[in-house]
């Protein structure tokens, strides 16, 4: 165990880093964390918004009018086109959604194979508040189509609230300090195994290791011994913290879930942390690249800025991002009370893409190691 002694010589050696770093970031996540439960920066900007229905779509309607209650005003208006023309003109209403009469019974029998059903909307603004009422009322009608589905009424639903979770409490604080966990799990595991590769793959310590009595699979399996270790305790010491910050509220089916979906993240990072140190030539200002690279992966996906918040364009994008699947699945998993459903297939989705992720940078590392070895060789 040659090599792992080496890892463990050089994990010692810079034992006071490592600490003040992994202390860092866990003070950051905790004081965001904490900022974020005092102080939601993130809100829509109120529109007015009016609901032309039948009486027999009076569920649909009433269900959705308490979905965007909190971030839109709704007020009513008479049905007619002039009435909503003159509406619109004269600013009385920004936008304005006209439910066809028997609109909730063609969506409980609604089938993936037919038409789309089509709402009237009408609106005389850009503002991206009206972006929000469109995804809440798309995302809306595929809750409502599932409840029914699943032989639920909306009588017997709690409230769904589709662009805001609706966690109160230790579940509310459990979210955050989950989301924010990315930043440092990944952090923490990307350097942490990036830098030994590049401190070992180094011309001097080559030459060492090639002139020793070491069997090269012997020397793969120390490798990965030291990397899934490595990552497993940053996992556990996250947990840990988690446990002593969230108290009693953790251990739940909640903390059971987002710590599995942390695991995941955690196993990615170690990938990840290998592929990266292909890229780096410079070992003194690797630390900087590899955070800088970290920052923004999870700036992307969502980490800092919730996803509903995301416009469409850009989700189409950051879905190449590991963390993307990490907190859409924490999304899920903070909305399961709420919706009474069964989402273990699409949070076990979340998961799997994450070993993906894992394998896919585990893969082209090895691929460009080996052809580094190869021009090497040639030379």
């Amino acid at each position: 165990m040659k090599l792992f002694s080496a890892y463990i010589k050089l994990f010692k050696k810079h034992l006071t880093a490592i600490l003040l770093f992994a202390s860092f970031l866990f003070v950051s996540v905790l004081f965001v964390v904490n900022h974020q439960m005092e102080n939601n920066s993130y809100a829509d900007d109120k529109i007015t918004v009016a609901i032309l229905y039948e009486e027999c779509d009076s569920e649909f309607a009433d269900g959705f009018i308490s979905q965007i209650s909190s971030y839109a005003r709704v007020t009513d208006l008479k049905q007619s086109n002039k009435t909503v023309t003159d509406a619109l003109f004269y600013r009385m209403v920004d936008y304005v959604i006209e439910i066809p009469e028997g609109f909730s019974k063609q969506l409980q029998a609604y089938k993936a194979d037919k038409e789309p059903l089509k709402l009237k909307k009408y609106t005389a603004t850009k503002a991206y508040a009206v972006s929000t009422i469109d995804r809440a009322l798309t995302e809306y009608c595929q809750y409502y189509a599932a409840f029914h589905n699943g032989h639920y009424t909306m009588q017997d639903a709690e409230v769904i609230n589709i662009n805001k979770l609706d966690m109160e409490g230790e579940q509310q604080r459990m979210y955050y300090f989950f989301n924010y966990a990315a930043l440092s799990t990944m952090a923490l595991i990307v350097i942490g195994v990036a830098i030994p590769l590049l401190i070992f793959h180094s011309k001097m310590v080559k030459r060492r290791f090639a002139a020793a009595p070491l069997d090269s699979s012997h020397l793969a399996f120390e490798w990965a011994i030291y990397e899934i270790g490595y990552g497993i305790l940053v996992w556990l010491v996250h947990l840990i913290v988690a446990s002593v910050y969230l108290g009693r509220g953790y251990f739940s089916l909640y903390g059971l879930l987002m710590s599995m979906n942390l695991f995941g993240l955690s196993v990615m990072s170690v990938g990840l942390g290998c592929l990266s140190s292909i890229f780096i030539r410079n070992i003194s200002v690797a630390s900087v690249y590899l955070m800088s690279m970290v920052f923004g992966i999870c700036y992307l996906g969502g980490t800092f800025i919730p996803q509903q918040y995301l416009d469409v364009k850009v989700k189409s994008i950051v879905v190449f991002s590991p963390v993307y699947w990490y907190i859409r699945s924490n999304d899920i998993i903070g909305n399961i009370s709420l919706l009474k459903l069964n989402f273990v297939q699409d949070i076990m989705e979340g998961f799997g893409i994450q070993y993906v992720f894992c394998l896919a940078f585990l893969c082209l590392y090895f691929y460009a190691r080996h052809q580094k070895y190869v021009i090497l060789s040639s030379k």
